[in-house]
């Protein structure tokens, strides 16, 4: 009987420890927000796949975000983007070439960018904040209204683990509701002291 509730006892200590532990993991929507409003840098992978009519479309990019410098993004070997200031820089190594545009909120680079969300963040007034649970992992959900001209471009929903406070993806809806644009970030890494060289062409 006494090795009974030896055993019982033993049982209950390491349940509360388990569940202490993991209540411990999982942050709360605050803090969730808060941290990923208060990302002044990263870098990561990021795959794209867009959704038409006919076939799916996809792209692997690697992203650099600086506040201070602005947003860079690497289309493979082909083509780099350096978006700051209102202006798009591009470098097209496929024809050589260099040239600048006015940056578009509608172009689809632009919402690779876990930055761009996080101003929506601030001037979204029906921001949608909410939890899901899939493949072992709990994820805060932020839904975001977004204010383009394009039909294909209505909202977005971004995936924030919430035990490592790492964007996860980002899905893009039309005014439908249908799903057209998928982008998962991988290797996430948040606060770096990036080189300032990279964000400008020499």
């Amino acid at each position: 009987m006494k090795l009974f509730k030896k055993l019982l006892l033993i049982f209950v200590v390491t349940s509360l420890a388990i569940s202490s532990g993991c209540a411990k993991k999982e942050k709360s929507e605050k803090e969730v927000v808060d941290h990923i409003k208060n990302m002044q840098s990263y870098q990561c992978k990021a795959r794209i796949v867009v959704h038409n009519d006919r076939q799916d479309i996809e792209y692997q990019c690697n992203l650099f975000y600086d506040s201070k410098n602005g947003n860079r993004l690497d289309l493979g070997k082909d083509r780099i983007y350096i978006f700051k200031n209102n202006k798009t820089e591009v470098k097209d190594n496929v024809n050589n070439r260099r040239y600048t545009v006015e940056s578009q909120f509608e172009d689809l680079y632009y919402f690779t960018f876990v930055s761009e969300y996080i101003k929506l963040i601030y001037v979204n007034e029906d921001t949608k904040y909410y939890i899901e649970e899939k493949g072992g992992k709990r994820y805060q959900l932020i839904e975001l209204t977004i204010p383009a001209n394009n039909r294909n471009i209505n909202k977005a929903v971004l995936y924030v683990d919430s035990e490592s406070l790492v964007p996860h993806k980002v899905l893009i809806y039309d005014s439908n509701d249908k799903e057209r644009v998928d982008i998962t970030y991988s290797d996430f890494k948040a606060n770096l002291k990036l080189d300032n060289n990279l964000f400008s062409f020499q």
